[in-house]
Order: C-alpha cells, then sequence, then structure tokens
C-alpha cells in the first residue's frame, strides 16, 4: 500500500491560477493535495509552473528520497514546451518566454513530430526508472497519446476540465476543477 503522493507537472500541478491573483502558485488548493486528503496520505508537490516534459523529468529523476510506498502520479505538460539545462540553470523555452534563445528554438528548430518523439522517451524513460522504487506510478496528460514505443500508459487527458469547470485566467483550471481532476484520477487507483 501507499502513504505518500508524489505529484509530478507544470503549473496545473502547481496550482497556478487557482485563485486571483493569478500569477501566484496554490499548491494548497491544487490537484495533488485534494488527492491526498481523498486517499489519507501525506502529499509532496514538485509541480512547476512553466514546466516542460523535460523539466518533469529531470526533477522526477534528481528527486532522491523515493520509497516503495509512494504513489507518483505525473500530470504530463504539452508537448511544445523545453528547456536546456546548464551547469547553473535550466532555461525555459516556451512560446510564451521572448528570451532569444526560446525564439530562436521555435524558429529554427521545433517540430511536432521530433516534440512528441521526445516527450514520449521521456515518459516512457521515467516510468522504467521508479518502476521499482514506488509503490505505483500513474500517468495523465494534456496530450492524450504518444508514440508507440512508449510502454507507460496514459490514463486520461484533462484539457475539458477548464471548459466544463471554469478558470480565472482563461488557462488553468479553478479549485472546483482542480477537486475534479483529484476525483478522476482517484477513479485509477
Amino acid at each position: 500500500m501507499f502513504d505518500r503522493l508524489i505529484a509530478f507537472g507544470c503549473s496545473w500541478t502547481s496550482g497556478r491560477g487557482i485563485i486571483k491573483p493569478v500569477s501566484q502558485d496554490y499548491p494548497h488548493l491544487a490537484w495533488p493535495m485534494h488527492l491526498a486528503g481523498i486517499l489519507e496520505a501525506d502529499c509532496l508537490n514538485l509541480g512547476k509552473g512553466g514546466s516542460s516534459a523535460k523539466r518533469v523529468w529531470k526533477t522526477a529523476l534528481d528527486f532522491k528520497d523515493y520509497r516503495k510506498t509512494d504513489l507518483v502520479i505525473f500530470l504530463w505538460p504539452y508537448i511544445h514546451r523545453s528547456c536546456f539545462f546548464t551547469e547553473k540553470k535550466i532555461m525555459d523555452i516556451r512560446p510564451d518566454v521572448t528570451a532569444k534563445y526560446s525564439l530562436a528554438y521555435y524558429k529554427f528548430l521545433y517540430n511536432e513530430t521530433d516534440s512528441k518523439i521526445d516527450w514520449s522517451l521521456r515518459v516512457d524513460h521515467i516510468n522504467d526508472f521508479l518502476k521499482d522504487k514506488v509503490f505505483r506510478i500513474l500517468n495523465f496528460s494534456n496530450i492524450g497519446t504518444q508514440e508507440d514505443f512508449c510502454k507507460a500508459k496514459i490514463l486520461q487527458s484533462m484539457n475539458d476540465v477548464v471548459d466544463e469547470y471554469g478558470t480565472n485566467d482563461e488557462g488553468h483550471p479553478n479549485e472546483l476543477g482542480h477537486r475534479e481532476i483529484a476525483n478522476r484520477m482517484k477513479a485509477f487507483i
């Protein structure tokens, strides 16, 4: 059995935009905390706003305190994001980042096929990496599909939550939406 929920993801996991001001994270109101409450488990929310699958993968890879009693849940970000690691920092690459490196990436390098392959590789690798370290791993996503080689099962897309339950910033679920995400995830546990 499990006694701790560890959540990885982007702003949908960190709780961005749940209430106003929408530019802040509210992890105590986000789906990981709601789900941990339902499951009567401790919660460790390692979501970070703006994260790419690459950054989520690296965060999960670098975390050193996994236990056999952990339930690990990923809410994987969209495929169009990336990042670049240096020795001292992480440089996020997203369409809304106006830094020259990000603009150059989308102008000269970005390709949806390549991004989907990279996304699938990271999902597959971290699931393989964790399979003997934790109680269970669940994967949810907003893209809904992965490459055929990816053995990790993506359970459900959560995109419709914003349409069904509303948003405070036109992109992130409000608190009702986060409660719904937690309830949907519980059905897979």
